[in-house]
């Protein structure tokens, strides 16, 4: 078999990194490749990154650098609460590492504890922002507890309804002197919970919104008018969609000013949320859950202040779960190749009689691989078919590759994206069972997924690719040539037998009733005795 050489391995490598990346500068050496590129989002850089580390193989050294362009936030929004001696962020932006990493210094000597990020982003409203936030949290620290959000260059500093009223003055005042000219600053304590002064003889008001992890919604509250009733119905659909809301709203007259608002902004902000909840009573907004972004409790912090006011009162929790990012979820190339053949341990891959046309079971299969396919597009796998003995070898074999190729297109025909798949017929070459009984012929008869990993090189093959690296190019296999599926070696991850009994005619469709791995049905018809 032919043997990659370092050259080829890196070269081949090079060209599949450069068909994946749009804007990319690659550099080749035996055994090694250096990559920088560009991407459009941070995200984007994340599934390249993935994907480009996943293809390379693990002889090779991949320097791999790509740059995303840092989010526009807008406005720019810190948010960090004290309270109880427990200090959180809600959301902190900044626009350098540097920045970052003294603010939630700043934060750590007031309470905060466990790891932090800050948003780095473009849209910084001045040069001083991070003095501005340092100055603000430290006052904060100072009071003992309170809420502190900047929007863009507007400082707003609430303290506790318990708060002493002369160290809140004396340290607001000390703030308010010491931030930058273009802040403004507005401190004010908040005033303590009262109990709901409305008319009304029902309990407080209170409004509430589940969103659950599939996707349903539920309305229950109240809401002052009709018509308010129904914006809030619409604009839950909407976001979420309309058969899957249920509203179970209802009509009071005696809401507190600004209920309506305060609802709309808070729904806008729960459609951020793989799942979670939104409450709205008399006093505050309080929205938590799960994400699969790191960045959405900044993101809904920012829309609630800009939409409802910093000053008003909110909380928001929200945990960023990694099971829920489809970037960091991608599943290991090795872990494609058992998903795949776990689904063909279960349903067979089968052919009509003597063809490579799939039949029904066969496409009940594929359509559960095409399931799977968009999550594994960066793992290289070899699609194999095998047959049983029976039959002329030349006939078993092309029967073979013509099931496999059948594989490959069915999964293109549903537009599963198949550069990574090589088809291989293997014919009666692999056996993995005694071709001498009928159970032993249908078990060889199947198709195989297995990953794709390069051949070790030989010690003379490495030795020439140092030496005389313009040669080995030469023997370099283009990426969609034949050869360059010579490059690796199949690895089968799991191997798909069929215990059902053997059909009673050899020839007919039991041979073409493949299962994982499948027959030489025409073979077996021209020469079985």
């Amino acid at each position: 078999m032919y043997q990659a050489t370092v050259w080829d391995l890196s070269v081949n490598f090079a060209v599949l990194a450069l068909s994946v990346l749009d804007r990319s500068k690659i550099s080749v050496s035996a055994g090694q490749v250096d990559i920088v590129a560009s991407s459009e989002s941070e995200a984007e850089k994340r599934r390249l990154d993935t994907q480009i580390r996943a293809s390379a193989s693990p002889e090779l050294v991949v320097n791999l650098s790509i740059a995303a362009p840092r989010p526009v936030v807008t406005p720019y929004t810190l948010r960090f609460v004290l309270e109880a001696g427990r200090a959180r962020f809600d959301a902190c932006t900044t626009d350098t590492e540097m920045g970052a990493a003294m603010i939630i210094a700043a934060a750590n000597a007031a309470g905060l504890s466990g790891p932090q990020r800050c948003t780095i982003a473009l849209g910084v409203p001045s040069q001083d922002w991070n003095e501005a936030a340092i100055m603000s949290i430290t006052a904060v620290d100072e009071i003992g507890s309170g809420t502190l959000t900047i929007s863009d260059t507007d400082v707003t500093l609430v303290g506790l309804h318990d708060t002493d009223p002369a160290r809140f003055d004396s340290v607001s005042g000390a703030l308010k002197q010491q931030l930058p000219d273009v802040f403004s600053l507005n401190a004010f304590i908040a005033a303590p919970p009262e109990t709901f002064a409305g008319q009304s003889s029902d309990a407080p008001p209170n409004f509430t919104a589940t969103l659950s992890p599939e996707g349903l919604v539920q309305l229950r509250g109240p809401m002052p008018s009709e018509r308010s009733r129904s914006a809030a119905t619409s604009l839950a659909r909407a976001e979420f969609g309309a058969s899957a809301v249920t509203d179970a709203l209802r009509l009071r007259d005696d809401l507190p000013q600004g209920w309506p608002l305060r609802v709309f902004a808070g729904l806008s902000a729960l459609s951020h949320l793989r799942n979670g909840a939104l409450t709205v009573d008399a006093d505050t907004l309080r929205l938590t859950g799960n994400t699969g972004s790191e960045d959405t409790q900044s993101q809904v912090t920012a829309l609630l202040t800009e939409q409802i006011g910093a000053t008003a009162e909110f909380s928001v929790e929200i945990t960023y779960v990694e099971a829920l990012d489809p970037l960091a979820s991608i599943p290991e190339p090795e872990e494609c190749v058992a998903m795949i053949n776990a689904v063909i341990a279960r349903q067979k891959i089968t052919f009509a009689p003597g063809s490579a046309d799939l039949d029904e079971e066969g496409r009940k299969a594929i359509a559960e691989i095409v399931e799977i396919m968009p999550d594994c597009e960066h793992a290289p796998m070899e699609v194999a078919g095998h047959t049983d003995s029976q039959g002329r070898e030349i006939m078993n074999k092309e029967l073979s590759q013509a099931r496999a190729n059948a594989v490959v297109d069915a999964l293109l025909a549903r537009r599963v994206l198949t550069s990574n798949l090589v088809a291989v017929g293997y014919g009666e070459e692999n056996p993995i069972a005694d071709n001498g009984t009928e159970e032993g012929r249908e078990a060889n008869r199947r198709i195989e997924f297995s990953l794709l990993v390069p051949d070790p090189e030989t010690s003379e093959d490495a030795e020439a690719a140092d030496s005389a690296p313009e040669e080995a190019k030469d023997s370099v296999a283009t990426p969609e040539g034949e050869a360059n599926a010579g490059d690796a070696t199949p690895v089968p991850e799991t191997t798909q037998t069929d215990d059902a009994p053997a059909p009673e005619d050899a020839q007919g469709d039991d041979e073409g009733s493949v299962t994982a791995t499948e027959p030489a049905p025409e073979a077996e018809e021209e020469t079985a005795e």
